[in-house]
């Protein structure tokens, strides 16, 4: 089954965005030690809520989860607040993204421009990444993104890299949601984690 995308007439009134690293820590009985061990597996995990929604917002909130099935189906979520201003660096596609590496090679970019602020986030096939420095790209109209977890899989070259509406693809943490109703708004709270 297809993700789903996320509609833009919903808008939380808060988002945590979370990333779960796979490290192992020991801890050493004798002298208080420590060794980690990271390992491929990172995660993002978020919470979505939604303090004010009108009739016609639960109807479509309740909608979407009807049709994700609780845990079975996906959704594309974006991150609500950290968004880029404009559509402006063209088709951006990548060139080389190699499993657990932790840098995107991406090609298509306006020449010798500042095209990412760190912090800013890229996906591809529905996987998110954060970038972790500013990037400028080179005379080639390509560059290299050092970013925040490992990639999971190869990434064919060619692939589309989505810059100004990232989006991560994920499914609800649970079977079972909570709608608090008042007699004219409700709200609720969901939880979703990276579907992989």
């Amino acid at each position: 089954m297809a993700a789903f995308t996320w509609p833009d007439t919903l808008r939380p009134q808060s988002q945590t965005l979370r990333c779960h690293y796979n490290n192992f820590a020991w801890t050493s009985a004798l002298s208080n030690a420590q060794q980690i061990y990271g390992f491929a597996g990172a995660y993002w995990e978020c919470e979505i809520q939604f303090d004010v929604l009108s009739a016609e917002q639960e109807r479509e909130l309740t909608s979407l989860l009807g049709r994700l099935g609780g845990m079975a189906g996906t959704c594309l979520i974006p991150d609500f607040v950290r968004r880029r201003a404009k559509k402006d660096l063209g088709n951006v596609q990548v060139s080389n993204g190699k499993a657990q590496s932790q840098q995107l090679g991406i090609k298509g970019l306006p020449s010798n421009k500042d095209v990412f602020k760190r912090g800013d986030y890229v996906s591809v096939n529905g996987e998110l990444f954060e970038i972790l420095e500013d990037i400028r790209s080179g005379n080639n109209g390509t560059a290299t993104l050092p970013i925040n977890r490992r990639i999971r899989a190869n990434i064919a070259a060619g692939q589309p890299v989505e810059y100004y509406r990232p989006v991560c693809e994920m499914r609800c943490t649970s079977d079972v949601y909570d709608l608090q109703r008042k007699p004219v708004i409700s709200s609720l709270t969901i939880g979703f984690r990276e579907a992989f």
